[in-house]
């Protein structure tokens, strides 16, 4: 899992001009859009998604399925539209895109070092074209916990 591509076309308002917030707000999502890649040995599949909806949906999942060997969950992108299906059997964990029949395995230590790494990621692009809003307090604390 990694990020493909953060998403600058013209009929979006991701990574432009710094927004003008205040304070932090789930308004702050459209202004994360990228497309993250999920691959393994045999298969590759794409989700176009709002950042901050993924990470924070899926961090959440992460933290209470943690110590769970079995379960089935959906991380429901509603701002993008989308839902990412996981399913732990064990030391595997399988992604499903909602929609698509395509699946991808990774082992569950390598899907977390891979997910610490997509939110280091995002944060480093959330400094570079958003310097005042990723200092906001939540910011840091949804990234970097």
């Amino acid at each position: 899992m990694q990020i493909y591509a953060f998403y600058e076309a013209e009929d979006s308002i991701s990574w432009r001009d710094e927004p003008q917030f205040a304070k932090y707000g789930y308004d702050l999502t459209p202004y994360t859009e990228a497309t993250i890649l999920f691959s393994d040995a045999s298969r590759t599949i794409y989700l176009n998604t709002f950042l901050l909806e993924f990470v924070i949906e899926v961090d959440l999942i992460l933290r209470r399925r943690s110590g769970q060997d079995f379960f089935e969950t959906h991380a429901s992108l509603q701002y993008s539209g989308s839902s990412v299906i996981f399913i732990r059997n064990k030391d595997l964990l399988e992604v499903r895109i909602s929609g698509f029949d395509d699946k991808v395995n990774y082992t569950w230590d390598g899907f977390l070092r891979l997910f610490k790494q997509l939110k280091k990621d995002v944060y480093q692009q959330l400094k570079t074209h958003y310097p005042n809003i990723s200092n906001f307090a939540e910011i840091e604390f949804i990234f970097l916990s």
